[in-house]
């Protein structure tokens, strides 16, 4: 029973891992557009950063990666990153049968507001 409950906090631990990472993505994403002066540099902006990084994290995929970056209303004046990734192929969902596991496929969503304060 106990090995169950090490291997178990192992599998969770990476697909903690995997969701701090994605969130992490995100939110420099959408740090990096700031500097964008129109929604179709922004956009660029994005994917040329998630391009950039995504290489580099050791628990996400970069080809199972989806980026959308979009505009609200002009009242609001803010644009949209939205990072979705497909779990299903770690490690850890090797294991679905065995364990509880949460959707694989996930999406952290971060708001920025584009200044004109």
């Amino acid at each position: 029973m106990f090995i169950v409950l090490i291997f178990a906090s192992v599998v969770y631990g990476t697909i903690f891992g995997i969701l701090h990472q994605l969130e992490g993505l995100a939110s420099s994403s959408a740090r990096y557009a700031v500097a964008g002066l129109s929604d179709e540099e922004r956009s660029r902006l994005v994917d040329q950063y998630v391009q950039k990084t995504a290489g580099s994290l050791s628990l996400i995929d970069a080809t199972k990666l989806k980026v959308t970056v979009s505009t609200t209303d002009a009242a609001t004046r803010s644009y949209t990153v939205d990072v979705g990734y497909d779990m299903s192929g770690a490690v850890a969902y090797s294991f679905a049968g065995v364990l509880p596991l949460p959707d694989p496929y996930v999406h952290r969503v971060v708001v920025m507001q584009r200044g004109g304060y």
